[in-house]
């Protein structure tokens, strides 16, 4: 891939070749994404970032977790567009909460650790008060009915994942072709520490509590941290 991008480059071609790649299929996302991977390759080198790109991280090793409105809010974006995006200051992983006190979380260390059913953990309550605040519901619920099916099913997921002891790709669930866009979001910090970032609290409980790495989608990365991402990498 990276040989096929400084041949364009060399070339002059790489302009048209992505704009036939992606705008030509109304990909925008895909454009913004490979502007910023040359955009950190001209200023960081090859091992920079990638946008959307997939690293394998280590549950135990993610303690903290970065709301998506402190990303907004210093970023100047959307939090999933600051994939890949290289950070020199230490805020916002310095804004950083415990993970295991998110209510999600903690639910599931109930549900699946102390076996608490769900309904008596609370995250029926939690999921209904942020369906109230948003409009088209939340993680495909809109009702009580919803939740139950929801949890349900993550009960399936749960025993699946144990079976198997891996967790699929982004690619492998929905035969997505751009990276792990999508996945669980992590931000990596001063020196390769990584901060979930939001988007699959399931699935990184799941991962947590099975103690398996997972897949997840790279999101902001401090300066520091890029020598780390070699070992991100490492499916």
């Amino acid at each position: 891939m990276l040989n096929k991008v400084a041949k364009h480059v060399k070339q002059g071609t790489l302009a048209n070749t992505v704009y036939k790649k992606t705008i030509g299929k109304g990909k925008k996302r895909i454009i913004t994404g490979y502007k910023r991977d040359l955009y950190n390759i001209s200023r960081y080198g090859w091992t920079a970032p990638r946008f959307a790109e997939c690293v394998w991280v280590n549950p135990h090793n993610c303690n903290m977790f970065i709301p998506g409105d402190i990303i907004r809010e210093f970023c100047g974006i959307a939090p999933r567009a600051a994939s890949g995006m290289v950070l020199r200051s230490s805020w916002p992983f310095e804004q950083a909460l415990q993970i295991t006190e998110h209510p999600k979380i903690k639910c599931c260390i109930d549900h699946w650790v102390n076996s608490i059913p769900w309904e008596k953990t609370g995250v029926y309550e939690y999921m209904e008060k942020l369906i109230e605040q948003r409009r088209n519901g939340v993680d495909g619920c809109k009702n009580k009915e919803d939740i139950v099916r929801r949890y349900e099913e993550l009960d399936l997921i749960f025993e699946q994942i144990k079976k198997e002891g891996r967790m699929k790709t982004r690619y492998e669930l929905t035969n997505s072709n751009f990276r792990e866009m999508g996945g669980p979001y992590i931000h990596i910090g001063r020196d390769g520490k990584p901060f979930f970032g939001g988007g699959g609290f399931h699935r990184f409980a799941i991962a947590h509590i099975l103690q398996i790495p997972y897949p997840a989608q790279i999101g902001c990365v401090h300066v520091s941290a890029i020598p780390y991402l070699k070992e991100y990498r490492k499916g």
